[in-house]
């Protein structure tokens, strides 16, 4: 049988906090995204683009990915 490594503790708490983070920063982006955003395809779209320039990610290397 082959042993798994379990996480301590503190190794789970530190993942908790960064989707926590990941997640809040992603809620922000549509809560910008909302005044400009008639539609929800619109403030997904205008959400996903505030999220690509805050990290830089160009316009067309996020039409690639999809």
């Amino acid at each position: 049988m082959s042993k798994t490594k379990t996480p301590s503790q503190t190794e789970i708490n530190k993942r908790i906090k960064a989707v926590t983070m990941e997640a809040e920063f992603r809620f922000k982006c549509l809560e910008l995204a909302s005044p400009m955003s008639k539609k929800l395809d619109d403030l997904l779209d205008n959400a996903t683009k505030i999220y690509n320039y805050s990290f830089h990610i160009p316009a067309d290397a996020a039409v690639k990915d999809e």
